[in-house]
């Protein structure tokens, strides 16, 4: 994994060192699988339906999910917080971090606002593969937030998914903001392997 800083003015310089593959590709998985607990928890017993896109209500736990805000405050993608030592992580897709430009992130966004704030994206780190042959297999990409109000980090305001390795054993729920929508939306699916990564 290499580390890309967002270079003022736009644009992505390349610096940092190199991590390994299978540290990105095992968060990849974990990824998917952080949100299985979160819906099912706060719906009770029950279990939401396999493959039925619903509308996800507001709680502390999809406030870790947040979209990512160009410069013109538009919302385009999706990430997740995710735990660090610095308390400022996200994960995100490596194509929506890559283009050069601002980016900010907003965890919890709804109906047009950010309730827990706005946070600036710093440092964009993803995967030589992706860097040098945006492999879709690569797609994924972290990204360090600047300290918001009060020198809080984003973890301080909303919680954080953790990062745990292998494959996830029961149905995912995965929560998303598609750019056509104004609240979040999830899906909950058994997982599967199309391929070794």
């Amino acid at each position: 994994m290499k580390r890309h800083r967002r270079a003022p003015g736009g644009g992505s310089r390349r610096s940092g060192r190199p991590c390994s593959r299978h540290l990105l590709l095992g968060c990849a998985v974990l990824l998917t699988g952080t949100c299985v607990s979160a819906a099912s928890a706060e719906e009770g017993a029950r279990r939401p339906p396999l493959g039925v896109t619903r509308t996800v209500p507001p709680s502390p736990r999809t406030a870790r999910v947040g979209v990512l805000l160009d410069e013109d405050g538009r919302h385009f993608c999706t990430a997740s917080v995710v735990h660090s030592p610095g308390r400022d992580l996200i994960v995100t897709a490596a194509h929506c971090v890559d283009g050069g430009g601002p980016l900010w992130f907003a965890p919890g966004y709804r109906d047009g606002t950010a309730p827990h704030g706005v946070w600036k994206v710093r440092k964009v780190f993803y995967d030589e593969e992706w860097a040098e042959r945006a492999d879709e297999d690569h797609d994924l990409a972290f990204a360090s937030l600047d300290l918001g109000e009060g020198g809080r980090g984003v973890e301080d305001a909303v919680g954080a998914n953790p990062l745990d390795g292998g494959f996830p054993r029961g149905p995912v729920t995965v929560v998303g903001h598609p750019a056509a929508r104004e609240a979040p939306i999830a899906c909950t699916a058994r997982p599967v392997a199309f391929g070794p990564t």
